[in-house]
Protein backbone atom coordinates (compact mmCIF):
# COMPACT_ATOMS: atom_id res chain seq x y z
CA UNK A 1 0.00 0.00 0.00
CA UNK A 2 2.84 2.36 0.86
CA UNK A 3 4.39 1.68 -2.56
CA UNK A 4 1.14 2.73 -4.28
CA UNK A 5 1.00 5.98 -2.34
CA UNK A 6 4.65 6.73 -3.02
CA UNK A 7 4.15 6.00 -6.70
CA UNK A 8 1.07 8.28 -6.72
CA UNK A 9 3.02 11.09 -5.04
CA UNK A 10 6.02 10.75 -7.37
CA UNK A 11 3.82 10.70 -10.50
CA UNK A 12 1.87 13.72 -9.18
CA UNK A 13 5.07 15.63 -8.43
CA UNK A 14 6.59 14.87 -11.85
CA UNK A 15 3.34 15.80 -13.62
CA UNK A 16 3.15 19.08 -11.71
CA UNK A 17 6.75 19.94 -12.56
CA UNK A 18 6.13 19.20 -16.24
CA UNK A 19 3.09 21.52 -16.22
CA UNK A 20 5.12 24.28 -14.54
CA UNK A 21 8.09 23.82 -16.91
CA UNK A 22 5.77 23.97 -19.93
CA UNK A 23 4.35 27.25 -18.67
CA UNK A 24 7.80 28.77 -18.19
CA UNK A 25 9.32 27.79 -21.51
CA UNK A 26 6.40 28.00 -23.91
CA UNK A 27 6.16 30.74 -26.49
CA UNK A 28 9.86 31.65 -26.89
CA UNK A 29 11.65 28.87 -28.78
CA UNK A 30 13.96 31.17 -30.77
CA UNK A 31 14.50 34.40 -28.84
CA UNK A 32 14.64 35.71 -25.30
CA UNK A 33 13.94 39.39 -24.80
CA UNK A 34 15.49 41.21 -21.88
CA UNK A 35 14.08 44.62 -21.13
CA UNK A 36 14.69 47.63 -18.94
CA UNK A 37 11.92 50.14 -18.34
CA UNK A 38 12.53 53.52 -16.71
CA UNK A 39 10.18 56.43 -16.02
CA UNK A 40 10.87 60.15 -16.15
CA UNK A 41 7.92 62.56 -15.80
CA UNK A 42 5.24 60.18 -17.12
CA UNK A 43 7.41 59.20 -20.12
CA UNK A 44 8.65 55.63 -20.12
CA UNK A 45 11.85 54.52 -21.83
CA UNK A 46 11.76 50.92 -23.05
CA UNK A 47 15.18 49.37 -23.77
CA UNK A 48 15.54 45.84 -25.14
CA UNK A 49 18.22 43.23 -25.70
CA UNK A 50 17.46 40.29 -28.00
CA UNK A 51 19.14 36.97 -27.24
CA UNK A 52 19.04 34.48 -30.09
CA UNK A 53 18.45 31.07 -28.51
CA UNK A 54 17.58 29.35 -31.78
CA UNK A 55 19.60 27.89 -34.61
CA UNK A 56 18.77 30.53 -37.26
CA UNK A 57 20.07 34.11 -37.48
CA UNK A 58 17.57 36.90 -36.68
CA UNK A 59 17.31 39.84 -39.07
CA UNK A 60 13.98 41.48 -38.23
CA UNK A 61 12.08 42.42 -35.05
CA UNK A 62 8.61 44.00 -34.93
CA UNK A 63 7.02 45.31 -31.75
CA UNK A 64 3.46 46.56 -31.35
CA UNK A 65 3.12 49.22 -28.63
CA UNK A 66 -0.43 50.44 -28.04
CA UNK A 67 0.32 54.18 -27.81
CA UNK A 68 2.33 56.86 -29.62
CA UNK A 69 6.13 56.35 -29.48
CA UNK A 70 9.12 58.66 -29.99
CA UNK A 71 12.93 58.71 -29.81
CA UNK A 72 13.36 55.28 -31.37
CA UNK A 73 16.97 54.07 -31.34
CA UNK A 74 18.64 51.20 -33.15
CA UNK A 75 21.56 49.01 -32.07
CA UNK A 76 24.04 50.00 -34.80
CA UNK A 77 24.43 51.71 -38.14
CA UNK A 78 23.70 48.38 -39.86
CA UNK A 79 20.17 48.27 -38.46
CA UNK A 80 17.29 50.39 -39.80
CA UNK A 81 13.87 51.37 -38.45
CA UNK A 82 10.39 51.51 -39.97
CA UNK A 83 7.44 52.78 -37.91
CA UNK A 84 4.12 54.57 -37.96
CA UNK A 85 4.92 56.06 -34.48
CA UNK A 86 1.57 54.80 -33.26
CA UNK A 87 1.11 51.03 -33.39
CA UNK A 88 4.29 49.31 -34.62
CA UNK A 89 8.06 49.59 -34.81
CA UNK A 90 10.23 47.42 -37.04
CA UNK A 91 13.99 47.05 -36.65
CA UNK A 92 15.74 45.18 -39.45
CA UNK A 93 19.18 44.51 -40.87
CA UNK A 94 19.80 42.60 -44.08
CA UNK A 95 23.57 42.68 -43.41
CA UNK A 96 24.23 42.21 -39.67
CA UNK A 97 21.98 39.56 -38.18
CA UNK A 98 21.82 38.35 -34.60
CA UNK A 99 23.61 35.02 -34.91
CA UNK A 100 22.58 31.93 -32.93
CA UNK A 101 23.84 31.96 -29.31
CA UNK A 102 24.50 35.71 -29.41
CA UNK A 103 22.64 38.83 -28.35
CA UNK A 104 22.22 42.44 -29.42
CA UNK A 105 21.28 45.45 -27.27
CA UNK A 106 20.29 48.95 -28.29
CA UNK A 107 16.65 48.64 -29.30
CA UNK A 108 14.69 51.36 -27.49
CA UNK A 109 11.89 53.91 -27.66
CA UNK A 110 10.01 56.35 -25.43
CA UNK A 111 6.30 56.35 -24.80
CA UNK A 112 3.64 57.61 -22.41
CA UNK A 113 2.28 54.06 -22.29
CA UNK A 114 2.70 52.34 -18.94
CA UNK A 115 4.56 49.02 -18.84
CA UNK A 116 2.59 45.93 -19.75
CA UNK A 117 2.45 43.04 -22.17
CA UNK A 118 3.61 44.17 -25.63
CA UNK A 119 3.29 41.87 -28.65
CA UNK A 120 6.33 41.21 -30.85
CA UNK A 121 7.39 39.17 -33.87
CA UNK A 122 10.90 38.04 -34.78
CA UNK A 123 11.89 36.74 -38.21
CA UNK A 124 14.89 34.56 -38.99
CA UNK A 125 16.97 34.72 -42.16
CA UNK A 126 15.30 31.46 -43.28
CA UNK A 127 11.81 32.96 -42.92
CA UNK A 128 10.81 31.45 -39.59
CA UNK A 129 8.55 33.80 -37.61
CA UNK A 130 8.14 33.64 -33.85
CA UNK A 131 5.68 35.83 -31.95
CA UNK A 132 5.05 36.44 -28.28
CA UNK A 133 5.02 39.15 -25.65
CA UNK A 134 7.94 41.15 -24.26
CA UNK A 135 7.25 40.01 -20.73
CA UNK A 136 8.19 36.34 -20.66
CA UNK A 137 5.78 33.62 -19.69
CA UNK A 138 5.71 32.81 -15.99
CA UNK A 139 3.99 29.95 -14.26
CA UNK A 140 0.57 30.88 -12.98
CA UNK A 141 0.08 30.67 -9.21
CA UNK A 142 -2.68 28.14 -9.84
CA UNK A 143 -0.08 25.61 -11.09
CA UNK A 144 1.74 25.82 -7.75
CA UNK A 145 -1.56 25.59 -5.83
CA UNK A 146 -2.56 22.52 -7.84
CA UNK A 147 0.79 20.84 -7.24
CA UNK A 148 0.77 21.66 -3.51
CA UNK A 149 -2.80 20.54 -2.95
CA UNK A 150 -2.11 17.26 -4.75
CA UNK A 151 0.83 16.59 -2.45
CA UNK A 152 -1.24 17.49 0.63
CA UNK A 153 -4.07 15.15 -0.39
CA UNK A 154 -1.58 12.34 -1.00
CA UNK A 155 0.07 12.82 2.40
CA UNK A 156 -3.30 12.95 4.19
CA UNK A 157 -4.47 9.74 2.48
CA UNK A 158 -1.24 8.01 3.40
CA UNK A 159 -1.47 9.11 7.05
CA UNK A 160 -5.15 8.11 7.25
CA UNK A 161 -4.47 4.60 5.90
CA UNK A 162 -1.34 4.01 7.95
CA UNK A 163 -2.18 5.69 11.22
CA UNK A 164 -5.98 5.69 11.19
CA UNK A 165 -6.25 9.44 11.66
Amino acid sequence: MLKRIRKFLVIGLISGLIVIKAGVSSGLPMVEIEYNITELSDIWTYSYTLKNTGSEAIWLWDIYPTVVVSDITKPSIDWDILTDYNSWIEWYSPFTEILPCSSLAGFSYKSSGTPGWIKYEVESTLGGIISGYTRGATPEPSAFILLGSGILVGVRLWRKRNFGG
